[in-house]
């Protein structure tokens, strides 16, 4: 992994759903930024209490807009809230900005955590150069894995499917003026400029 490498570039950082194990074991680097947590509605993505005090996480970023109706989403608001944390949700507008292919199942949420956290990095919060690492489109297995991990197949179907990889390197077309720095294994055939591979 190349976080030591990079870790000069940036202050704050995303960590995307259940990142438990790989935080600690990065620890020297990510105990010096401030760290959001971008997570899914799933509570299985809730780090433990100690963890958050531990990297002094403050802010967590639900990728669903608040609703009183959604079960899964209620779970783990409140856990986040009873571990006073404070828990900002997606609003419908920003959702809408990203408005999936017109799929209805898609109306309120976004197909994938991690490519959403960087699109609202780019787009809402206007950062320009963006350091990205661990995303490798599910072509390859998970360094650390947990007892929730789906697997890379039926992630990377989803992927091919929804056509989310396309999606992704489209979005990085229109930004042309933000830099996506990029440690992954996928093997590119073609990319965007902007799209730098470290």
């Amino acid at each position: 992994m190349d976080l030591p490498k990079i870790e000069k570039y940036f202050d704050k950082c995303f960590i995307v759903n259940n990142f438990e194990r790989e935080a600690y074991h990065f620890k020297e680097i990510l105990k010096k930024k401030e760290i959001i947590h971008f997570v899914n509605r799933s509570s299985y993505t809730v780090l433990k209490k100690k963890t958050y005090k531990f990297f002094n996480i403050n802010s967590i970023q639900m990728a669903a807009p608040f609703n009183l109706l959604d079960k899964n989403l209620m779970i783990s608001f409140l856990i986040y809230k009873f571990f006073s944390l404070n828990v900002s949700t997606m609003p419908k507008y920003i959702l809408h900005k990203f408005d999936y292919t017109g799929n209805k199942a898609y109306k309120n949420k976004f197909p994938n955590t991690g490519i959403l956290s960087i699109l609202y990095a780019a787009e809402i919060l206007k950062v320009k150069n963006l350091y990205i690492i661990g995303l490798d489109f599910f072509t390859n297995d998970y360094f650390f894995k947990n007892e929730f991990s789906k697997g890379v197949a039926s992630n990377y179907k989803k992927f091919v499917d929804l056509k989310i990889f396309e999606y992704f390197l489209e979005f990085i077309n229109k930004n042309a003026d933000t830099k996506f720095f990029l440690k992954t294994n996928y093997k590119f055939k073609i990319k965007p400029d902007n799209l730098i591979l470290i």
